[in-house]
C-alpha cells in the first residue's frame, strides 16, 4: 500500500481559498471539480483496495439500499434510508469512518499512535465521529455552538464524546477544533471539507449505482439531495461518476440517466448562493457576505453552512450538480410529517429536505421521473418539530385559501359568460386555463366540455 498523505484543510486556509476561488473565471470552475474527481477516484481505488470496506462492516456502517416509498404526481419515488446504521443514526458516518480509518494508518505509517479525534459539528458529524471513535478505541473531542440542538449533543455526549457547546458559531469551533488537532496524536476532522471525508461519502454514490443496476431502473432518474457544506451530495455524485466510469470501460451501457439536484430551504440556502457567487466570479468570506441583508433563517440546523473550497467546486460544476432549488419552510414541514408518519419516529428538517426536493420537482416534470430520496436524519428537538409543524399548518391554509379564490373567480366568470350571448361557440381563461364553453348541450356532450346554461 502506497504511503498516504493526510494534510486536513485548516479553517484559515478555508476562509482564503473560498475566497480566492470565489473570484476564479468561468472556465476555471469544472477544472476544479475535475480536480476533486481525481483526487477522489485515486483515494475509492485505495479504499477498495484495502480493507477498509469491511472495516466499516465492522463499525456497524449498514448498506440501505433504496426502495419504493410513494408516488408523488405520478413519479415514483424510492427512498435510501441512512438512519439505519447498528450503532448511530447519522448519516454521516461514511465519511467520519474513513477519515478516522486513514488517519489511523497515516499515524501508525509514522509511527506514532493516534488517540484524540478533534472536530467542529453541529450534531450529526460529531455523532457520527463519536461512534467511529468509541468502536476504534479514540478520545473524540467535539466543539459546538451555543445553539447546537440538545438532542444532538446529548447523542453526541452518549457516545462518549466530550463535547464544548459554548461557541458563539460554528465558524469559531471550527477553529478551536482545527488548533486543538494540531497537538500529538491528535488529528482534526473536518465536517465536509476534506478528501477523505467526501471518499467516505462517496461510498453511498458508488452503492446508488450498483442499486439501480440491480433494480433495473431505465429512463430519467433524479436525485435530489439536501446540501449544507456539501460533503454529502458531492460524495454521492463523486461516487457515482467513479462507478459509471468504471462500468462504461467494461462495456456496461447503463439503461438510466441521473441528475443531481441539490436542496435547500428558504432563507437558508447558503450553498446556492455560494454558487451564485463562484459563477460570477463575486468573492465571499461569510454568511453576511451571502446574506447581506441579514434575512437568513437558521432554523433548518442540518444545513445551515457555508460550502468549502472542495465542496463549492463540484456543486459548481452544471454537469454534476444540475442546480440547487428552495423550498419554503411549509414544504419543509410537510415532508418531516409525511416521513415521521411513514417512519413511526420524528424526522428533522435536513432530513426531509431531500423528498420536499422531490415534491417540488415533480410539479415540474411533465416526462415520467424515477425520484432517489435520502432520509439524512432523525433526532429533532420537540420544540423544532412543532415549529415546522405550524409552518406546514400555515402553507395548508394559504393553499386551500388559494384554491378558494381561484374557485369564485372561475365561478364568477363563468357567471358573467353566461349572462352574455352563446350564439357561438368561445374560449375563455380562466384560471390561467383555457375553458371552451359548447354552444348548445349536444355538442357539450359529444365534445366533453362545459355546457351553457
Amino acid at each position: 500500500m502506497r504511503t498516504l498523505e493526510y494534510e486536513p484543510l485548516t479553517s484559515e486556509s478555508y476562509t482564503e481559498e473560498a475566497y480566492e476561488y470565489g473570484q476564479a473565471t468561468t472556465a476555471e470552475f469544472g477544472q476544479d471539480a475535475e480536480a476533486v474527481y481525481s483526487q477522489v477516484a485515486s483515494r475509492l481505488d485505495e479504499f477498495y483496495a484495502t480493507d477498509r470496506y469491511d472495516r466499516l462492516t465492522e463499525l456497524g456502517v449498514e448498506r440501505t439500499n433504496p426502495h419504493f416509498m410513494e408516488y408523488i404526481n405520478g413519479h415514483k419515488v424510492l427512498r435510501v434510508d441512512q438512519t439505519q446504521h447498528t450503532y448511530n443514526s447519522s448519516y454521516k458516518i461514511h465519511g467520519a469512518a474513513n477519515a478516522a480509518l486513514v488517519a489511523q494508518e497515516v499515524a501508525q505509517q509514522r509511527g506514532e499512535r493516534l488517540t484524540t479525534l478533534n472536530l467542529a459539528s453541529a450534531g450529526n458529524h460529531g455523532e457520527a465521529a463519536a461512534a467511529v471513535g468509541r468502536f476504534l478505541g479514540l478520545h473524540v473531542e467535539v466543539e459546538a455552538a451555543k445553539t447546537a440542538s440538545s438532542v444532538k449533543v446529548g447523542l453526541m455526549a452518549g457516545h462518549g464524546a466530550d463535547v464544548n457547546a459554548t461557541h458563539d458559531s460554528l465558524a469559531t469551533a471550527l477553529d478551536t477544533a482545527e488548533v486543538k488537532g494540531r497537538q500529538p496524536n491528535h488529528t482534526f476532522v473536518p465536517p465536509y471539507n476534506d478528501y477523505d471525508v467526501i471518499t467516505g461519502q462517496a461510498v453511498l454514490g458508488v452503492q446508488l449505482y450498483e442499486d439501480l443496476v440491480k433494480q433495473s431502473v431505465s429512463g430519467k432518474v433524479v436525485v435530489p439531495a439536501a446540501v449544507g457544506g456539501g460533503g454529502h451530495l458531492s460524495g454521492l455524485v463523486c461516487g457515482y461518476r467513479y462507478a459509471a466510469e468504471r462500468a462504461a470501460e467494461s462495456g456496461f451501457q447503463q439503461p438510466f440517466d441521473v441528475s443531481f439536484v441539490g436542496v435547500q430551504m428558504e432563507g437558508g440556502d447558503l450553498a446556492r448562493r455560494a454558487v451564485e457567487h463562484k459563477r460570477s466570479g463575486l468573492p465571499y468570506a461569510s454568511v453576511d457576505d451571502l446574506f447581506p441583508d441579514g434575512d437568513f433563517d437558521a432554523s433548518n440546523d442540518g444545513t445551515f453552512a457555508v460550502p468549502g473550497h472542495l465542496t463549492l467546486s463540484v456543486l459548481s460544476d452544471e454537469s454534476a450538480v444540475s442546480r440547487i432549488v428552495v423550498v419554503d419552510k411549509g414544504a419543509v414541514g410537510a415532508s418531516m410529517y409525511a416521513q415521521s408518519r411513514q417512519l413511526g419516529k420524528r424526522v428533522e428538517p435536513a432530513g426531509a429536505l431531500s423528498r420536499a426536493g422531490a415534491e417540488l420537482l415533480a410539479g415540474q416534470n411533465a416526462e415520467q421521473v424515477t425520484f432517489v430520496t435520502y432520509l439524512t436524519g432523525s433526532n429533532v428537538s420537540s420544540e423544532l418539530y412543532e415549529d415546522f409543524m405550524v409552518a406546514r399548518r400555515n402553507r395548508q391554509a394559504a393553499m386551500v385559501a388559494a384554491r378558494s379564490a381561484e374557485v369564485l373567480q372561475v365561478r364568477s366568470q363563468l357567471t358573467a359568460f353566461r349572462a352574455g350571448s352563446l350564439a357561438t361557440s368561445e374560449c375563455i381563461s380562466v384560471a390561467d386555463r383555457g375553458v371552451t364553453v359548447a354552444s348548445s348541450p349536444t355538442a357539450a356532450y359529444r365534445q366533453g366540455l362545459v355546457m351553457p346554461r
